[in-house]
């Protein structure tokens, strides 16, 4: 199964052009679904970020579940990381 990471701008983007969360919540409830099948993710950096302002974003990075949110400070992040670099 293919996995994507939804970075920090995506999501803000997101809610401030096409997707506004009370123009179209079936966005929002589908990254969800699409999470709870292993499908989407994000890190714990872009969590960070989101929760820094005082929007709906914040609400909604509050109420996302914990495993949505991956850790980057683990021994697997750090012993992929070359990889990741060399391809990049």
């Amino acid at each position: 199964m293919t996995k994507f990471l939804i970075d920090t701008n995506s999501i803000v983007e997101a809610k401030d052009f096409f997707y506004a969360f009370d123009l179209c919540p079936g966005f929002w409830n589908s990254v969800l679904r699409h999470h709870e099948s292993g499908e989407v993710f994000s890190i714990d950096h872009v969590k960070s970020e989101l929760t820094e302002g005082n929007d709906i974003l914040v609400r909604w990075a509050k109420k996302m579940p914990k495993s949505f949110f991956v850790p980057t400070g683990t021994a697997e992040v750090a012993t992929e990381y070359p990889t990741i670099i060399q391809w990049v």
